[in-house]
């Protein structure tokens, strides 16, 4: 304060003193005035005009604006020697340096300024890729130091395109062959880009993929992109502003042929393209396959289940043989067909039916007119029925082993089929061979034994000789169950029948051989009258054959009308006459043919004459003694019957 106020100094050494000011000194141009004073007295003053300078700005530090490559004010910059500008440097500054930090790495460098006084910093080398902090130091002439806020800034002088996939590669994984007309990619880059576009073969116009996450990109091409080779362009750009650019080539390929499946023709063994086969492990050949056609299958349905082979082409040709054998049904195979761009095309189903056997059901001789079954017949020209399966094409028929064959035709009822033979076929056994073929030409064969048998014995029936109570072979009887004897009949036969017709009425009676031969005897008795008898046999070839009629008269019963005392010589009818040789009238039916007449109670008879129908006479031949007497009449029948009458 000019001497106004003074402090002491205060020794440190020989000739050096000290002095700290004890309360603050304003800031600004000082002088300073110091008084020294020896031991003889003597002093001296002298002045030092000194300056308070406290005050330093801080100072601030950016990167250019024209390093700041990627969005502003991101310290982002693909300038691998950027420039920083420092501002807020005081005019006193006489030390500016910026400190860089680099992973493990510090150094310290001077800034520079410009003739216009700008300051500012750029490395003196290439920086790598990475991140600096950056510090300003700054020195002012009082001493005073002030630093920046730290400035972090990444060098990023490049980005790259990590990846670019064909999405809808539906084929071979990474061919980059697609089906698809609308082909999905997908690029994949650092996480730092935030632009990515594409170009679709060279053209100018560029889409924006859209972000999906971190580092994935995709876009899906939204009109059809026609079939053929096409190069994909992809432009990358980080947030540094640093671009890549990089090509895909892919292929569109929608045309793929529709494949076709059928069984070989060596296997096809029925009727040609029928696709019925008697092999149990067939071939089929599949065509219409394309050379870029990556795999090849053949679905095989069956009875419910189904299961997929995949296929190998062998010497240029694409077939199929099951690896074991199929059992008789129906089959489905579908062939499918996937080529390299993912194309898949199916064939058309073909349907196969497996049938390794046939059979004959049944071999029927139709006119079998005997007992049912028995194939005896009496028809010269048999007829024949044979029942198969509904696929049997073929039925021929063969007799006796004679090579001939004919054809069977086939019915109304599928699965029969008929034949007639057409010409007279010789009495005896015969040996039917029927041969059958079905659709899949499996074949069998079945025999038939049959026989021929047009022969049959006119059968006879007569009146048995014990019943036949009149005149033998007259035909009467006076028994009410007569009994008949059948002859002529043949061993083959399987029926015998009498009819019996009597008073307009005919009944039918079965008759069967007993001990005693074939004997007939009513299971009821007759009634008098006429009975006609005729016998019908039939034997096990279906011959019938019917005795001649046999009339017969059952006659149980006769009677004596009347006895008449013809020379009754007294009152008429009074049975008196006086003649010693009577003569006597006798009327009966006419059909007795014997009277005779007894006086001793049938001790003595006489025959009587018959003098017409149903009248007989007879006149004593002696004479008979005076007295009552009883005449004895017996009148017999042409059936045997016998009537007796008295006349006292």
């Amino acid at each position: 304060d000019g001497g106004k106020t003074w402090g002491d100094a205060k020794r440190t050494s020989a000739g050096v003193w000290d002095y700290s000011w004890l309360t603050d000194v304003t800031e600004g141009v000082h002088t300073l005035t110091v008084e020294a004073t020896d031991v003889a007295g003597n002093t001296v003053k002298e002045t030092m005009s000194f300056t308070i300078d406290t005050t330093l700005s801080v100072p601030l530090i950016a990167l250019d604006s024209a390093d700041d490559s990627g969005a502003k004010g991101d310290e982002l910059t693909r300038v691998n020697r950027p420039t920083f500008l420092l501002d807020n440097i005081d005019n006193d500054a006489r030390h500016v340096t910026v400190e860089v930090q680099h992973g493990s790495t510090r150094e310290v460098l001077k800034a520079t300024q410009s003739a216009s006084g700008r300051w500012s910093f750029t490395p003196v080398g290439d920086w790598a890729d990475g991140q600096y902090t950056l510090t300003v130091k700054v020195e002012d002439e009082a001493g005073n130091i002030r630093q920046s806020v730290p400035l972090t800034v990444t060098v990023d002088t490049q980005t790259a395109i990590d990846g670019i996939e064909l999405v809808n590669d539906h084929g071979i994984s990474g061919d980059n062959l697609t089906s698809a007309l609308r082909p999905e990619f997908r690029v994949t880059t650092p996480g730092d880009v935030n632009a990515v576009r594409l170009s679709l073969d060279g053209d100018t116009s560029w889409v924006n993929a859209t972000k999906n996450a971190a580092g994935v990109w995709e876009y899906s091409w939204p009109d059809d992109v026609g079939e053929g080779k096409h190069t994909l362009t992809v432009e990358a750009t980080d947030a540094a502003g640093n671009t890549a650019t990089r090509t895909l080539e892919f292929t569109i390929d929608t045309t793929l042929s529709v494949p076709v499946i059928t069984l070989d023709s060596a296997d096809d063994s029925g009727n040609r393209g029928d696709n019925v086969t008697s092999v149990r492990s067939p071939g089929f050949t599949i065509e219409n396959i394309d050379p870029d056609a990556n795999r090849v299958t053949v679905q095989i349905a069956h009875d419910g289940s189904s299961r997929e082979v995949e296929l190998t082409q062998t010497g240029g040709r694409w077939h199929f043989t099951p690896d074991s054998a199929w059992t008789d049904g129906s089959y489905t195979l579908t062939v499918k067909v996937e080529d390299n761009a993912g194309n898949i095309r199916y064939s058309t189903p073909l349907d196969v039916k497996v049938d390794t056997h046939t059979s004959i059901n049944r071999i029927e001789l139709v006119n079998d007119n005997g007992v049912p079954d028995d194939n005896l017949t009496n028809e010269m020209r048999p007829q024949f029925r044979v029942t198969v399966p509904e696929d049997v094409t073929v039925v021929r028929l063969s007799l006796d082993g004679s090579g001939g064959w004919v054809n069977a035709t086939a019915g109304a009822t599928k699965g029969e089929w008929n034949y007639s033979w057409p010409s007279d076929v010789g009495e005896g056994k015969h040996v039917l061979t029927v041969e059958v073929t079905d659709a899949a030409g499996n074949t069998a064969t079945k025999t038939l034994d049959f026989r021929i048998d047009t022969r049959l014995s006119e059968p006879v029936i007569t009146l048995n000789s014990g019943d036949d109570t009149g005149v033998p072979g007259d035909g009467l009887t006076s028994r009410a169950q007569p009994s008949f004897t059948l002859q002529d009949i043949d061993a083959d036969v399987v029926r015998v029948t009498v009819s019996v017709e009597h008073g307009g009425r005919t009944e039918t009676f079965d008759v069967l051989q007993g001990a005693g031969g074939w004997i007939f005897t009513p299971a009821a008795a007759w009634t008098d009258g006429s009975y006609t008898l005729k016998v019908t046999v039939e034997d096990e070839a279906g011959n019938i054959r019917h005795s001649a009629p046999l009339d017969v008269k059952v006659d149980t019963q006769t009677a004596i009308d009347r006895i008449e005392l013809v020379n009754d010589s007294g009152e008429p009818a009074d049975n008196l006459t006086n003649d010693v040789r009577p003569e006597f009238r006798v009327t009966v039916p006419e059909d007795v043919n014997r009277v005779r007449v007894s006086l001793d109670g049938g001790k003595t008879w006489m025959d009587a004459t018959k003098a017409s129908a149903g009248v007989w006479n007879y006149t004593w031949s002696s004479d008979v003694t005076e007295g009552a007497h009883v005449l004895t009449v017996e009148a017999t029948d042409i059936a045997g019957n016998t009537a007796t009458r008295t006349l006292g």
